[in-house]
């Protein structure tokens, strides 16, 4: 085995360029960045907090490449919500528990994120509220 890492060392160092190695290196760079300018559908998790109740969905976004990878990686954050933004109503068995309007948390996500299009949105879970804020509402 250390024979044949060897052999593959001295090939590259006798028969390609350092300057080769860093031309390649930024044709892949300017590549990646040309990518990034297209327009791509995706599927990306947003994380979303509601008055402080903090959950996560699933959404179906069309957008720039750079814009998505954004997202991707959490480096915009801006799903920060109120209760008077989405629709909800009190689930009929438990008063407890909220039930929220797909509809309308998809409407307030995506004013909240105008570089992107959501065009759909995964399963939204139901809101456990502390029993002391069921009965103030």
């Amino acid at each position: 085995m250390n024979k044949l890492i060897n052999s593959i060392h001295t090939f590259f160092r006798n028969s390609v360029s350092p300057v080769f190695v860093l031309m390649l290196f930024i044709a892949f760079v300017l590549w990646y960045i040309a990518k990034l300018d297209y327009i791509y559908t995706t599927y990306i998790p947003v994380r979303v907090s509601l008055d402080g109740y903090k959950f996560k969905v699933d959404c179906t976004v069309e957008g720039r490449g750079s814009a998505l990878m954004a997202h991707r990686f959490h480096l915009v954050d801006k799903s920060k919500l109120t209760f008077s933004r989405v629709n909800h109503a009190p689930l009929s068995v438990d008063s407890t528990i909220i039930v929220l309007s797909p509809s309308s948390l998809l409407n307030a996500i995506s004013t909240s994120y105008p570089e992107v299009k959501f065009i759909s949105i995964g399963e939204v879970p139901d809101i456990q509220l502390d029993c002391e804020e069921a009965v103030e509402e």
